[in-house]
């Protein structure tokens, strides 16, 4: 018996049903799409917002457990398609008066025949049956919108003067992150008015194919024969138009009413750039989206990003519209959660806060607080992050698509405690960047959903939304943590490879309680010649550390990290660099230009004196030409103070120990640091702490 895939889900949902179990979820019809075109796990993962894992681990074994239930034979991923068929049979040859459910179809208003009604998702009718609309949370208002500019009526009984009114086809953009809900919302259009056009068809652009390829899969889905396939033309109920298949299809479009629903199209355009641009072997897209708008025909096309035609260029006529799915309202996400059997439900707002109303986030959180947690929602938000593997696999990809200017930003916008103006972002970035560059970047974030605008601020102020801060937080940590060393890097008096010039990367002069900042960058020290054998730094370029210096990942290891921290140390962030930090006890003996009896008043308890003479030496070096290489040196407060010690002294020694610079830690300073400085292989340094009585020296060869 010859079933198509939406009549088989609706077999499968309805079966369900009827055994008393509950409607298919979005994982579970995703699982089931993908065994009846016979896709791996792995595919079906590629081809959706799940993760392999989830879907083979926590989603199939129970989903054909259930089905092996209903329909009382062991069912699996290599045999669903016999039994479903089976059951089917079975059940219209002992009821032939069922009623079985046929793909429709819908006659032309332009050609005495039909097209092949084709839907990769349930009808809405099918949908009202089974109860699966409740897969959708919210998006009330962008639907509404959606289906405004598709033309539909908004009276039933306007419905038919509308279909034959309905000549002009519209495109419109659905933006959001990976799991936002675009597709959910494409299937509500498709199922509240898909009957309104000729034919609804899906494609995906995930694998990058070339146009042709896609109109051709697109006509022989409408049953009309591409021009490759010339002997099938016959049997076509559209007579075919001459061609090739960009040009065939284009000419049904505008002879007929098609909803084209393209998924995916961040695939064809350039990634580690700003966004917007086709790759060059897309380009034909362009041309293609822009006939598109004259024709019948009306495309959705879905994607973390857009094309910059697209996006920038929205007609306020209709013909082009770009809608953002930034997350549910927490009306909508409560529903959600509600749907997931968590507890604690007073607590549900902030979880819905911290994941910004991200369905998919949600519910993939919802999954681990009822494993983990026993379902209490108040417990896991005791814990220090949001992340976990499934929202990294999420969010991961679409960072992998930003350009090195938006990573900068995101990250010094993630590393403070609130919003910053225009000016704010230009005047404290560590690099300089012109006006237009940052506009551009800024405005790049927005529509890739990685910004937002407090608008009612004057001047307006930008910031990130939690979810996303969360996971610029993690990726900018993670670039503190140890360098991959080769073994190789470095050999004898010779360095290899190349760096970033002082302009492109500079390092600040003198000390200061905000943060760094270009305009403070001093001319080189040049350190003189020495052959002292000491502390080799060539060897932190073979990975080799002596036991007291760590990474500097460990000044991040508090719950919370500190945003001054990561302002602080930001330009190391560079792998380009290698760095590490010690931690450096000055004694607790402490004089300043205070009396001894405000400094007690101050430093309240032993502890706090200790934590008031310890602080953080961090030490970076990197290779600037073949045997030169230059060193950048800081120090910060240790954990659990957040200034250093009034009057403190960080002074660069020469091989002779004659004081080549000297920065001193004013009032309320959270770290002090050196002018960058340069030398030869074999030449020595030496670096001193003071504070009062207390005194640390160390002496390094590089």
């Amino acid at each position: 018996m010859d079933i198509d895939l939406a009549d088989a889900l609706e077999y499968a949902n309805v079966a369900i049903l009827e055994a008393g179990g509950l409607p298919l979820k979005a994982p579970e019809i995703i699982i089931l799409k993908g065994t009846w075109r016979g896709l791996t796990y792995g595919q079906m993962a590629k081809e959706s917002e799940y993760s392999t894992n989830y879907l083979m681990r926590d989603i199939a074994p129970k989903l054909w457990k259930q089905l092996s239930g209903v329909f009382g034979r062991s069912v699996g991923k290599t045999n669903f398609r016999i039994v479903l068929e089976n059951y089917v049979e079975t059940r219209t040859s002992a009821s032939p008066g069922a009623s079985i459910p046929v793909a429709l179809q819908a006659h032309s208003a332009t050609t005495s025949g039909s097209l092949s009604r084709y839907s990769s998702g349930l009808t809405s009718s099918r949908l009202a049956s089974s109860g699966l609309s409740s897969r959708l949370y919210g998006y009330e208002a962008e639907l509404a919108q959606i289906k405004q500019y598709l033309g539909a009526p908004r009276e039933e009984v306007e419905k038919k003067e509308a279909q034959k009114q309905h000549t002009q086809g519209c495109l419109i953009g659905i933006w959001g992150l990976n799991g936002i809900g675009k597709s959910l919302v494409c299937e509500a259009v498709e199922s509240q008015i898909g009957d309104q056009f000729d034919a609804v068809v899906w494609q995906s652009l995930k694998r990058k194919p070339r146009l042709n390829d896609v109109c051709s899969s697109i006509l022989t889905t409408l049953g009309i024969a591409p021009p490759s396939h010339s002997a099938s033309l016959a049997t076509a109920h559209v007579p075919p138009p001459a061609g090739q298949p960009v040009e065939q299809l284009l000419s049904v479009m505008a002879q007929c009413s098609i909803l084209l629903i393209i998924e995916g199209a961040d695939a064809i355009l350039q990634s580690k750039t700003l966004v917007g641009d086709y790759l060059p072997e897309h380009q034909p897209y362009k041309e293609f989206f822009q006939a598109a708008a004259s024709s019948r025909s009306s495309l959705l096309l879905t994607g973390t990003e857009g094309p910059a035609d697209w996006t920038s260029q929205a007609d306020y006529h209709h013909k082009k519209q770009s809608i953002y799915l930034t997350g549910l309202d927490e009306m909508s996400a409560t529903a959600l959660l509600a749907d997931e059997s968590l507890k604690a439900p007073e607590h549900w707002p902030e979880l819905i806060n911290r994941y910004q109303g991200h369905p998919l986030a949600l519910q993939s959180a919802a999954r681990v607080i009822r494993e983990m947690f026993n379902g209490r929602v108040d417990t896991f938000l005791q814990q220090a992050s949001v992340l976990f593997a499934d929202i990294i696999r999420l969010l991961a990809p679409s960072f992998e698509r930003l350009s090195p200017l938006e990573l900068t930003i995101l990250y010094w916008l993630a590393s403070q405690k609130g919003p910053l103006s225009l000016a704010d972002i230009q005047q404290t970035l560590p690099s300089p960047i012109s006006s237009t560059d940052l506009i551009s970047a800024l405005d790049s974030l927005k529509q890739r959903s990685y910004l937002m605008i407090q608008s009612e601020t004057n001047p307006p102020t930008f910031y990130l939304p939690p979810l996303i801060k969360a996971y610029a937080l993690h990726r900018l940590m993670a670039q503190f943590k140890d360098n991959q060393f080769k073994g190789n890097q470095f050999k004898g008096n010779q360095f290899k490879g190349s760096v970033q010039s002082p302009a492109e990367m500079p390092l600040m002069a003198t000390s200061s309680a905000s943060t760094f900042s270009p305009q403070a960058a001093e001319p080189v020290i040049t350190l003189s010649t020495s052959t002292s054998q000491l502390v080799r730094l060539n060897q932190w370029f073979q990975g080799q550390f002596e036991s007291e210096w760590h990474p500097l990942s460990q000044l991040f290891e508090a719950a919370t990290p500190s945003s001054t921290r990561l302002r602080n140390t930001y330009h190391l962030r560079d792998e380009t660099f290698i760095k590490r930090c010690k931690s450096v006890r000055l004694g607790t003996a402490y004089t300043s230009t205070q009396p001894q009896s405000e400094i007690q008043a101050e430093l309240e308890t032993q502890a706090e004196q200790a934590i008031a003479a310890s602080v953080v030496l961090v030490v970076a070096i990197r290779q600037k030409a073949e045997s030169l290489c230059e060193v950048y040196v800081q120090v910060q407060p240790s954990q659990g103070a957040h200034t250093l010690p009034q009057d403190l002294e960080l002074r660069l020694l020469d091989a002779q120990q004659v004081p080549l610079a000297t920065v001193q830690a004013l009032q309320a300073d959270s770290f002090i640091q050196l002018p960058y400085f340069q030398g030869q292989s074999a030449e020595a340094f030496g670096l001193e702490l003071a504070l009062g009585e207390g005194r640390h020296a160390e002496t390094f060869i590089i």
